[in-house]
């Protein structure tokens, strides 16, 4: 039974390395995802208008960022934690993408 298991373990390791570096190629695809939305706040003077300073627990969402998450919400939904099925592995190569251009914003050691 174990070594059924440990088979089985391994094959999914096989699958997943193969199916996440396909997940890798279509990161790229998502890149050049064309946003619906507009910038509409972007356009014209802000004179007069309030600006909003208690932004500790709700931070507006920069335009840009939400053009790079809306294919994530939409279409690769799957939780990043849940290893155990293609729509996690979506996600999780998704987040380790952006944790590794981060980590290159900064400098970090790898």
């Amino acid at each position: 039974m174990f070594r059924s298991t440990r088979y089985l373990i391994s094959a999914l390791h096989r699958i997943k390395d193969r199916y996440l570096h396909t997940c890798d190629q279509h990161l790229s695809d998502v890149a050049e995802y064309e946003s619906p939305n507009t910038d509409e706040y972007k356009k014209g003077p802000t004179e007069g208008r309030s600006l909003y300073l208690d932004a500790q627990a709700t931070t507006t969402l920069d335009s840009r960022v939400l053009d790079k998450m809306m294919p994530y919400l939409t279409v690769y939904h799957g939780n990043p934690h849940s290893r155990t099925r293609m729509y996690g592995w979506e996600s999780e190569a998704a987040v380790k993408h952006a944790r590794q251009q981060i980590a290159d914003l900064i400098g970090a050691d790898k």
